[in-house]
């Protein structure tokens, strides 16, 4: 049994654990990107340390989250929790986040400006080799070392944004003509969202300097809710369809994308948050069609008992919270993004991680808009890992400054 603060030979195995994650999310085809998920047996020994020092306010929150998506899923269909699908499709958020979690637990010295370095130059390369060996779908459909393209994308625009924040540090030609190559393979992927979100995130980050933010997110939020005022009444009166089927040349396909979700996927969430608007109708239950809904009183709750782990959801992180958790859960999740990004312009990063992890925030929160992307593991576990390496790293100053502090204290007491 562990006591105490962790043997350095622990240290080293976590933080072994957290390096080959990192570096093993260029692929979702192996999921070696949640190895880390094997350290869970520490958290029993480590959780007291939660309460002794001051939480970041962000953190605190994400622990909410995970104790409300975890008492939803609980309510509505607890057996998933014990299928390992579900942590890859309905409940991603739970192992995706996971990184935050532990690495604040475990303090350790982190040069995370090399960790950064090495894994773009890393994975911007292996990237490349598949581009250059694995068959597209069809022109401009990569899916690179992924299941989809839009994965492939999610994660190419995370590592374009820490590319981008390297650049401007150094100026190093490496890392411009990196820039060029994972731009070539994002347009190559074929993920408008992903696309249109880094570009609106560089725009914002570097032109804009930060400046009317809360004004795009505004105008963003009025675009979505005319699309859902337009869309709604009509999803109505065609019948509450649950969606249209994706056939055809892959022309036709993406077109029917997106009219399937202005039409049927975005209307349909909405329909759910307004049955169950405060605690929604229970997490993981958006794609568990058809649905079969009671009446409680308070919610209109579906409980058809059938439960599907799948991709299927509403194309929307936003919508899709609202549908399975209601106000509670959207309003903990857009406390845990704020909160985050205070964290992240406060914590006296470099210039290159600093604005690459800003970049990336935006491009998670732009392209969330269209895609459920807050929880997709391609997109989100190179920023979570990172962001829990900084976390752990402050861990470590502050215990280490801590301790330089006490034997100060003691050496004037005794002399």
């Amino acid at each position: 049994m562990m006591s105490g603060k962790p043997k350095i030979s622990m240290k080293k195995i976590v933080y072994l654990f957290f390096i080959i994650s990192l570096f093993a999310t260029v692929t979702n085809f192996v999921p070696l990107s949640v190895s880390f998920s094997a350290l869970c047996f520490l958290f029993p020994f480590v959780f007291g340390r939660i309460f002794n020092r001051p939480v970041p306010k962000f953190y605190f929150f994400l622990l909410l989250i995970y104790v409300y998506f975890l008492i939803s899923t609980l309510q509505y269909s607890p057996k998933v929790l014990l299928q390992p699908e579900f942590y890859r499709r309905d409940g991603n958020f739970f192992p995706v986040y996971l990184p935050i979690i532990i690495l604040w637990l475990i303090p350790l010295q982190i040069n995370i400006e090399r960790i950064t370095k090495h894994f773009v130059i890393w994975a911007s390369l292996f990237s490349l080799i598949a581009y250059l060996i694995l068959p597209a779908e069809a022109p401009h459909i990569h899916h690179l070392f992924f299941i989809t393209h839009n994965a492939a994308g999610g994660f190419i625009s995370i590592l374009l944004a820490l590319c981008i924040g390297q650049y401007l540090e150094k100026r190093d030609k490496i890392f411009f003509m990196l820039g060029i190559l994972d731009f070539f393979l994002l347009w190559e992927t074929g993920s408008r969202g992903s696309l249109l979100a880094i570009i609106i995130a560089i725009i914002q980050i570097l032109i804009l300097k930060g400046h009317f933010t809360k004004l795009l997110l505004l105008g963003a939020t009025i675009i979505m809710v005319i699309i859902l005022f337009y869309a709604y009444p009509i999803w109505v009166e065609s019948g509450k369809h649950y969606g249209i089927p994706s056939i055809g040349t892959i022309d036709e396909i993406r077109e029917d994308n997106i009219n399937n979700r202005i039409f049927y996927l975005w209307p349909r969430a909405l329909d759910n948050f307004w049955k169950s608007p405060i605690v929604g109708q229970g997490f993981g239950s958006y794609n568990d069609t058809p649905y079969h809904f009671e009446d409680f009183g308070i919610a209109v709750l579906n409980t058809s008992k059938i439960y599907i782990n799948s991709d299927a959801h509403a194309h929307n992180s936003y919508l899709n919270i609202l549908s399975e958790t209601g106000l509670v859960g959207i309003s903990l999740v857009i406390m845990f993004l704020v909160s985050l990004y205070r964290f992240i312009k406060r914590s006296g990063l470099s210039k290159g991680i600093d604005l690459g992890l800003r970049i990336a925030f935006w491009v998670v929160i732009w392209s969330s808009f269209t895609e459920h992307r807050l929880t997709a593991p391609a997109q989100m576990l190179p920023f979570t890992i990172l962001v829990g390496f900084i976390l752990s790293n402050f861990h470590s100053y502050q215990t280490r400054t801590s301790i330089a502090y006490e034997s100060q204290r003691n050496t004037r007491y005794y002399r």
